[in-house]
């Protein structure tokens, strides 16, 4: 969760998303089960990370939701304990 956090602060938004709307984010992705983000989550969990439409227009590329995806696995496995994997 830290890893896609960092990412989506990092990312060029007009709006990075809040402290709360990331919490409404893991939310949904408790609720959806997993504390995986895939590609395939893209369109249920943007509207709680995009906040203009250039924002949403930027993720829904899928290259744009992919690469944030990337930068937070990256991310994720820099803050990971050493020796250790992500949580």
């Amino acid at each position: 969760m830290a890893g896609i956090a960092l990412s989506f602060r990092n990312y060029s938004l007009e709006k990075p998303p809040s402290v709360s709307e990331m919490i409404d984010f893991a939310n949904a992705l408790q609720l959806l089960g997993t504390d995986q983000v895939t590609e395939e989550h893209r369109d249920v969990l943007l509207p709680f990370l995009a906040k203009t439409e250039k924002d949403r227009r930027h993720l829904l590329l899928r290259e744009g939701f992919k690469s944030l995806l990337d930068d937070g696995a990256r991310f994720a496995q820099s803050l990971a304990p050493s020796g250790g994997s992500p949580a």
